[in-house]
């Protein structure tokens, strides 16, 4: 599993563009984070699973350093529950989102 960062989400939404797929973690309709199923790449190169963190709406929904190691720390298990197909609360019992 690799673990990676970009700035912004870039991915396709559905028709109406308000329901997201059920690998991304939001806060409404807003993506913080995404599991990526492994597959194989153009090249035809197998590849791992990634989850993947969107910087700029994680950072604009934190305002101190703390609120950002929260949020950060509620997207990655939300991520990791989702990607282990368990409950977040498997992952960390205090979760709460």
């Amino acid at each position: 599993l690799d673990i990676a960062v970009d700035t912004i989400p870039r991915m396709r939404l559905t028709g109406d563009g308000t329901t997201l797929p059920d690998e991304v973690t939001a806060d409404g309709p807003v993506p913080l984070g995404r599991v990526l199923p492994a597959g194989v790449d153009p090249a035809g190169n197998p590849t791992r699973a990634r989850i993947v963190l969107f910087r700029m709406p994680i950072e604009q929904r934190s305002s101190t350093p703390q609120e950002r190691q929260d949020l950060l720390t509620q997207v990655l298990t939300s991520l990791v529950a989702t990607y282990l197909n368990v409950a977040p609360e498997d992952i960390d019992p205090n979760f709460q989102w």
